[in-house]
């Protein structure tokens, strides 16, 4: 149960919560989609990533995007970030809140499309496991993304 953190290597290869949202009418990898990748550092740090689709609508590429997003993190434990493990832990895990200007979801408040996904790792010299995505769902494919609305989440969504 340990958390890794590698200032050295790219965000995506340290432990991380990565949200992906976009208006409930997108459908596609397109501009309106973003990605949301943090890392715990330790409580009450963390890295922010924020990524929007490239020109082809097949990837994500990095944006500077920090005024719309704010986040607070709670690490229960410690956060390894160096090779020796000298301050490697038990770690009962970690919570991380999140809070996102309407405008990043088309100015709708009732409603929008979401997936998630859990970066793990097990060994801090090691490269990350796979990404636990919310099931069904994909990171570049917006429809199977979830729509959320006031009332929970639509199991079945009837716009694609």
């Amino acid at each position: 149960k340990n958390l890794f953190y590698h200032s050295w290597k790219p965000q995506g290869r340290s432990t991380a919560v990565e949200l992906y949202i976009a208006p409930t009418e997108q459908t596609a990898l397109a501009s309106g989609c973003y990605s949301i990748r943090i890392n715990p550092i330790a409580d009450g740090t963390f890295r922010l990533g924020v990524f929007v689709p490239n020109a082809a609508g097949n990837e994500w590429e990095s944006l500077t995007l920090t005024d719309k997003i704010r986040v607070g993190v709670k690490v229960n434990g410690k956060v390894q970030t160096s090779a020796d493990g000298t301050d490697r832990n038990a770690n009962e895990g970690y919570v991380i809140e999140i809070a996102i200007d309407k405008s990043l979801i088309g100015y709708r408040a009732d409603s929008f499309r979401f997936t998630a996904a859990f970066v793990q790792m097990k060994e801090y010299d090691q490269n990350r496991m796979g990404n636990s995505f919310i099931a069904g769902t994909h990171y570049t494919k917006v429809s199977t993304w979830k729509v959320i609305t006031n009332d929970g989440v639509e199991e079945e969504d009837s716009t694609v």
